[in-house]
């Protein structure tokens, strides 16, 4: 370890900061800008909302599928625990919190043996310097007592802030001196104009001549009772052969509540960061905050994302051998997660389009597994279009085709079970709730029921009996002679039996099984 023992406290806390001088007067350093609250705000926001989510670590196949690696050792850095003293959400949002204010956010890489990492240990960006030699940086990391110690880069996992070497970071306190120094100059003048009493402030004017002593005396004591918070708004009682002449300037007046605004906009706009997110809603409406929101995720967070992994991925995951497809990135699913209706509307068209299952659905919710549930479901009534968008006929779409072997002859030209397994489910599920619905029918309804279902069941089967055909039109009559077979036992059977049946049937009709 380079700086020694990175659990030395020291290397926690900052040195001192000669900071810089805004055009309001006031010396302006990391540390002290966070006591205007709009600059702690935006600070505290970033930090917090990239802390909070979680980060995975995924493997990409070489076909783009990702796979998550929950046990990778630098997913449990990221979210378990980076050292033995910190948390992970303290950790990232002191990296980040550095990173932002002071412009890179330093923490040494802990290696064991094998050279996996191992612990994570944030050093405080105010020791620490680097030095660009050719293609190599170095860290120097200063001492309380004023020694120094190199980290090579290797060792250094360094998050940067916009820069413009390409290595370190801008400090936004440094560049942003004069807003928050006048930022911090409206805060004192609010304080004293408070402190000296907003509402009742003027003069008062003797009718005949004080002398120097009394003159003090009068302004002390009128200052204890009438001035501060305290005394706004009491009743002053003038002093013998005194007059009150009024000379306060109103707070509107002075413009306070406004310039205040303006100062917090500025730095909101330091951060990129939407007002709103830090409670200056003066432009706010219940339509542009959904989408302020959305433009606060993708123009601020993701950019600390990509900060995050390309470092994390150089340093820590490495980028040879088994690694070389391995990354990491933060999870934002839980920040673009939207109300409960639009979240179900959303599934329901992905499962009907075959692209999320029931089990990952209910993943998502945080919902158990439940038997079947990893079945993909895809819609029958596809076909294609033509250039005009509209459907393209069957014999215009069959037209030209050499006839092809059929299904009976090979099995395995075109998988179909799992639309057959689909189709036997859904029929089988609408059988089901048809039924409840339809109890101690007369013989007249029966009989209107099973007419208009075997129906159903014909349109829904006649897509797979042409595909197995090739579009033979022997395979409508295939669905129809099937139908008609199943319709007898309708009303007797369960709902798993009607779906058995249902698939066994098919397979007979396509494969003679």
């Amino acid at each position: 370890m380079a700086v020694g023992d990175p659990q030395d406290e020291q290397y926690w806390n900052p040195v001192m900061s000669d900071g810089r001088m805004s055009t309001a007067g006031k010396v302006v350093t990391p540390e002290t800008a966070l006591t205007l609250d709009a600059y702690y705000a935006c600070i505290r926001n970033i930090a917090e909302d990239m802390s909070k989510l979680p980060f995975d670590v995924v493997r990409i196949s070489e076909n783009g599928t990702k796979t998550r690696l929950p046990a990778d050792p630098i997913s449990a850095l990221m979210n378990l625990q980076p050292n033995p003293a910190m948390r992970p959400q303290t950790f990232r949002e002191s990296i980040t919190a550095a990173a932002l204010g002071w412009g890179n956010g330093y923490a040494e890489i802990v290696f064991n043996g094998r050279g996996v990492p191992t612990q994570l240990w944030p050093i405080h960006s105010s020791r620490v310097e680097y030095n660009v030699k050719g293609d190599k940086v170095e860290y120097i990391v200063r001492n309380d007592d004023g020694s120094a110690v190199s980290i090579t880069a290797k060792n250094m996992l360094h998050i940067a802030n916009v820069g413009g070497d390409g290595v370190g970071g801008y400090s936004l306190a440094a560049l942003a001196a004069n807003t928050i120094g006048l930022g911090i100059e409206q805060e004192a003048s609010a304080g004293s104009f408070l402190k000296n009493g907003s509402r009742l402030s003027g003069m008062l004017v003797p009718q005949q001549t004080m002398k120097q002593e009394q003159m003090i005396t009068l302004r002390e004591s009128w200052q204890r009772v009438y001035g501060g918070s305290s005394g706004t708004g009491q009743v002053a009682v003038l002093p013998y052969n005194m007059d009150w002449k009024n000379v306060s300037i109103p707070a509107a007046d002075a413009q306070f509540i406004e310039q205040r605004n303006l100062t917090v906009e500025s730095i909101a706009r330091w951060f990129r960061m939407p007002p709103h997110k830090i409670a200056e809603l003066t432009h706010a409406t219940f339509s542009n905050i959904e989408q302020q929101d959305m433009s606060y995720m993708r123009d601020t967070l993701l950019a600390w994302d990509s900060r995050w992994k390309d470092e994390i991925k150089i340093k820590l995951i490495g980028m040879d051998g088994d690694n070389a497809s391995v990354f990491g990135r933060h999870n934002f699913d839980d920040l673009l997660r939207p109300d409960a209706e639009t979240r179900f509307k959303t599934y329901h068209t992905a499962m009907q389009n075959g692209l999320l299952t029931k089990n990952e659905v209910r993943a998502k919710e945080d919902l158990p597994p439940v038997p079947g549930g990893d079945r993909v479901y895809v819609p029958l009534n596809m076909a294609p279009m033509d250039e005009d968008g509209l459907p393209i006929q069957e014999e215009a779409a069959t037209a030209g085709q050499v006839e092809k072997t059929p299904m009976q002859d090979d099995k395995n030209a075109v998988n179909l079970s799992p639309i057959i397994e689909a189709t036997a489910e859904r029929l089988a599920i609408n059988e089901a709730n048809a039924l409840s619905r339809i109890k101690n029918m007369d013989a007249e309804k029966e009989s209107a029921f099973r007419d208009r279902h075997w129906s159903a069941i014909e349109t829904a089967i006649a897509p797979i009996m042409r595909a197995a055909a090739h579009e033979d039109p022997s395979g409508r009559a295939n669905s129809i002679s099937y139908a008609h077979a199943m319709r007898d036992t309708l009303l007797t059977d369960t709902p798993d039996e009607r779906r058995d049946k249902l698939i066994a049937a098919i397979n007979q009709e396509l494969y003679g099984e």
